[in-house]
């Protein structure tokens, strides 16, 4: 269980000694009593909320990938050092949004080693993972797979929507304003989400203060500080906040848009004694994915068979 339990006892557990007297008190006269109920069924929901996915789907979301089935044979999670790069039509898309055109294997092969000498002065040294959109024409693959194995990467990740339904917040006073935001452009939905949160979280100065104390934090531990702390911060304040607005809102900003399903294929740099995998330059990933899953067992060589290999 990655939330912990919130602990309502003289005990108080990160509460202070203040919020346990404050939070006995209410709970013997009836109106905190209710706050720890809503606030027990805040925490299950927020439990339920998968981890991953948010960061490997901002740019696009699961829609706009390959899906493959839950049970796909062995899906691995991402390697929480792995260095990730978006896969679109035009080329290569690095961490920072940057597009490298996947025009030339050479081209390629200076982006990713760029990228890996970087990544490496951090001090990382996990799998090279490949977010590929899936109207990503067969030729970009090919170039790339080609620049990484001759890089010696004879590994490739790659990253799929695994087919499961996400959970789903319960029923609260936002769902049709939360359901309007996600009809929206991303830049728009991310500025009136924070509206929103700004307005559902105002009411209780704990939970507020909870938001403002992740400025300082890393990008990968934010969710888990909040989603951790929003139920002991609403206890702080005696659910001054509306627990089911509060609890909408976090999963609005938190849910992932896909549970990644990271399948590893070893490729190969092109050789006349390897085995090959050709397809048409102009076939995309959607369709040309389940020949490379079928595949994986043995180091292969993408190939285009209409044109020559750059």
């Amino acid at each position: 269980m990655r939330l912990l339990p919130v602990v309502l006892s003289c005990l108080c557990v990160g509460l202070g000694p203040s919020a346990c007297a404050r939070t006995e008190d209410a709970t013997a006269s009836g109106p905190g009593a209710a706050c720890v109920e809503r606030t027990k069924a805040m925490t299950e929901h927020l439990d339920a909320i998968p981890d991953g996915g948010r960061a490997l789907a901002s740019r696009w979301p699961a829609s706009a990938l390959a899906s493959v089935d839950a049970d796909l044979d062995a899906p691995r999670d991402v390697d929480e050092n792995a260095l990730v790069f978006h896969v679109q039509p035009e080329g290569l898309v690095d961490r920072v949004g940057i597009v490298t055109a996947a025009e030339t294997r050479e081209a390629a092969k200076a982006k990713f080693q760029e990228e890996l000498d970087v990544w490496a002065r951090m001090g990382h040294a996990g799998p090279i993972v490949l977010v590929v959109r899936h109207d990503t024409p067969w030729r970009v693959m090919v170039t790339l797979s080609a620049a990484l194995a001759e890089l010696g990467h004879a590994d490739v990740d790659l990253v799929f929507a695994r087919d499961r339904a996400m959970p789903t917040a319960p029923g609260s006073g936002l769902d049709a304003d939360l359901g309007r935001i996600q009809t929206l452009q991303i830049d728009r939905r991310a500025t009136e989400l924070a509206v929103l949160a700004e307005k559902a979280f105002a009411p209780c100065p704990p939970l507020v203060d909870l938001m403002e104390s992740i400025a300082t934090r890393e990008p990968a531990e934010r969710e888990g500080v909040v989603i951790d702390g929003a139920p002991r911060a609403l206890l702080e304040c005696d659910c001054k906040a509306d627990v089911e607005d509060v609890t909408a809102v976090l999963y609005a900003l938190f849910v992932p848009s896909l549970v990644p399903a990271v399948v590893r294929v070893p490729v190969m740099p092109p050789s006349e004694d390897a085995p090959r995998l050709r397809l048409p330059a102009d076939q995309t990933w959607q369709d040309a994915y389940a020949e490379v899953l079928a595949g994986r067992a043995r180091p292969t060589v993408f190939e285009i068979d209409d044109a020559p290999t750059n």
